[in-house]
């Protein structure tokens, strides 16, 4: 039976984010205010305190569940001919790359969004899902992703297709957006008791490390340029992996401390 969609408004005056389950938001996510998040209900198959008991981690969408770089970079070139490899993202604040305004940049991804590209071409990372079907077992996960409220519905959409089942939560900042406000990672996190972040970004990573949580930089195959500003090195608390078995390592290590 699907978790019941929560619209008293007792519930609405408690929680300013619209909880519903990841069916019915995928099918209706405009619905879903500006801070919106979407919850599936409990997963099935464990009891309640082992359920409470989980550590509790917050996972980011493009670059590490999904290759968006890849897609938009493709679109870039052959809509633009403007040829870039990956390796000359240093950063991921693609202005910077494309030799444009911040403004000009935020308008060509939002019109990546309105294309084959961005709606076919995100293709999922080697190993997540079957990382996270592991790692479900002792954490509760959900995701926070600065993708924006536009493309809230293809996201829910694209979860629930690659990573069916996996999060309790679907949390969206709204970051470079062309209206609306944007809500800070470390916030987000904060709201639900994450404690631990995978990220690929190093804003976000030493973002959410100030605020005390754990970080697992994600840098797949070593091949993210944007990764290498050496946080990992100079924050205690920010981790460096390279694939999704690395992830589960680390987590499983800090569950399980070496004795």
């Amino acid at each position: 039976m699907k978790a019941q969609v929560h619209t008293t408004q007792r519930q609405l005056m408690r929680d300013p984010e619209v909880l519903l389950p990841l069916e019915e938001a995928a099918a209706s996510a405009k619905s879903i205010n500006g801070n919106g998040a979407c919850r599936p209900g409990k997963p099935l198959g464990f009891p309640e305190q082992a359920v409470a008991a989980k550590m509790v981690v917050a996972v980011d969408v493009d670059e590490v569940l999904g290759s968006f770089l890849a897609a938009l970079n493709k679109f870039i070139a052959d809509r633009y001919s403007w040829n870039h490899s990956v390796s000359e993202y240093h950063v991921y604040e693609f202005f910077k790359i494309w030799n444009c305004s911040r403004e000009r940049a935020n308008f060509l991804v939002h019109e990546f969004f309105t294309t084959h590209y961005f709606q076919d071409g995100i293709h999922p990372i080697p190993g997540a899902r079957d990382a996270l079907q592991t790692l479900s077992s002792f954490c509760s996960l959900s995701v926070v992703t600065s993708r924006q409220d536009v493309i809230k519905n293809h996201t829910l959409e694209w979860i629930e297709k690659y990573y069916p089942g996996l999060f309790e939560q679907i949390h969206f900042g709204n970051h470079f957006a062309l209206e609306g406000q944007s809500r800070p990672k470390s916030e987000i996190c904060r709201s639900f008791g994450a404690q631990v972040l995978i990220d690929d970004n190093p804003r976000y990573a030493l973002e959410c490390a100030n605020d005390g949580m754990r970080v697992l930089l994600f840098d797949y195959d070593n091949s993210y340029p944007w990764c290498k500003t050496g946080v990992d090195e100079s924050h205690p608390l920010v981790t460096k992996v390279h694939n999704w078995e690395e992830v589960e390592e680390k987590l499983l290590s800090w569950v399980v401390p070496e004795s």
